[in-house]
């Protein structure tokens, strides 16, 4: 099944997805003006961008945050600039009442912003104008945050703007401001913005300004900033469902390339488990390739399988190897991807034949009924870490299982059994 597709249906099930940004513009337009630049991933159309936003062939850092690209230059005089979503946010539910989204991006204030260096960042349904109080065009509607006389705000735009007393901050410093968009239960609840200033290895902290509005988020089609008179720098936008996401910090778990007729859907929540529903409509092997970012030292996989090959199963192996198809090769646990246990609520023994494989057995299940497994896999020192889990169901013969009854009692430490 391609990736797109698996992307498809792991947004039809809602959730964390993958700590990865749905929307994320590094500025790889190298186009000196900001005006009619390609944006980034996420984002449809090009930038809009009055004249004073330039293009800048050096990314903005910030710690530890990854970064790619180039930054936009805000040379003075009064300005904005905007980009269009479209619908990736709505489409990864992210604007639905209830939900969370959030949002980053790295600021470089000015050295010598005058008295008043006001600058504001929203996502809303216009734009906003870089004047005084950073107003929205026409009186429209958005969430955010301005810096107006040093200090950055929680902003809120519906008819006016409204902000919070705000925290001091200071001139010619790089900082990453983070956004916690809050959406109300409902049209009748507050939405809120919390924000926050991450140290520069990245912890996120406390939160250091709110501000809540009822607002009608599924209208908003912008991410706009506005600045008046002062040079500033931006660069790094991103928006996603989790901080993870919008630091670049993956973390997580995402499946690539799978081999075999079987049907898969797939989420990431929390970032260190996988979980999968799976549709097993033959007998025949099923591979999926997954990656894992972040640095992790060990996952979780939890998965669902659904018997509907037609035939019952009396056992089921998980594989652990390289490769789809008929390039598998099974590991050998030397370089640290292995087993730790395995689970399941369908069979009664799991044999540990290696450190990459699982037998289960002892159990029977019959076409249209479903198995689940917990899965904990310690994994190699690297990142990324990409490995293919193999699946076979099977009904082997008596004799077969008393082979691996001997195999099982010489293995002795590799023998896992199913929890109370």
């Amino acid at each position: 099944m391609a990736a797109a597709a698996l992307l498809g249906m792991a947004l039809a099930l809602g959730g964390s997805l993958q700590a990865a940004a749905v929307i994320y513009e590094p500025f790889d337009d190298g186009n000196s003006t900001l005006a009619g630049n390609t944006p980034g991933l996420g984002l449809t159309g090009t930038w809009s961008a009055s004249t004073p936003f330039v293009v800048n062939p050096t990314s903005l850092s910030y710690g530890t945050l990854p970064t790619s690209g180039n930054q936009v230059y805000y040379t003075g005089g009064n300005g904005n600039c905007s980009v269009s979503p479209g619908t990736t946010l709505s489409d990864a539910s992210l604007l639905d009442d209830g939900a969370t989204l959030w949002f980053s991006i790295v600021l470089d204030t000015p050295v010598n912003g005058g008295s008043n260096p006001d600058t504001g960042f929203a996502l809303g349904t216009d734009p906003i104008i870089g004047t005084n109080n950073i107003p929205m065009t026409t009186g429209g509607q958005g969430i955010g945050w301005a810096i107006k006389n040093d200090r950055l705000r929680a902003c809120t735009w519906n008819t006016a703007k409204n902000q919070s007393t705000g925290i001091p901050v200071s001139r010619d410093v790089t900082m990453l401001i983070v956004g916690e968009l809050i959406w109300g239960a409902d049209g009748a609840s507050n939405d809120r913005v919390n924000l926050y200033l991450p140290d520069t290895a990245l912890n996120l902290g406390s939160v250091v300004d709110t501000q809540i509005a009822v607002l009608d988020q599924a209208n908003f089609d912008l991410v706009t900033l506005g600045l008046k008179t002062n040079t500033f720098g931006f660069d790094e936008i991103r928006f996603g469902a989790t901080y993870e996401d919008v630091i670049g910090v993956a973390g997580g778990i995402a499946v690539g390339e799978t081999f075999g007729n079987w049907g898969l859907e797939w989420s990431n929540d929390p970032t260190e488990q996988l979980n999968l529903i799976k549709t097993a409509t033959d007998l025949q092997p099923f591979d999926k390739e997954i990656t894992v970012t972040g640095g992790l030292e060990s996952i979780i996989i939890d998965e669902t399988v659904l018997n509907a090959s037609g035939t019952e199963w009396t056992d089921y192996h998980l594989i652990l190897g390289h490769g789809l198809g008929g390039q598998f090769e099974p590991v050998d646990g030397l370089d640290g991807l292995a087993f730790l246990s395995a689970d399941s609520d369908a069979f009664d023994g799991a044999i540990q034949v290696s450190p990459g494989e699982f037998l289960f057995h002892g159990g029977l299940l019959a076409p249209g009924e479903e198995a689940s497994f917990r899965l904990e896999l310690s994994l190699p020192q690297g990142d990324p870490v990409t490995f293919t889990l193999r699946q076979i169901p099977s009904v082997p013969e008596p004799a077969t299982m008393a082979l691996l009854g001997l195999a099982a009692a010489g293995l002795g430490g590799y023998v896992r059994r199913r929890k109370a």
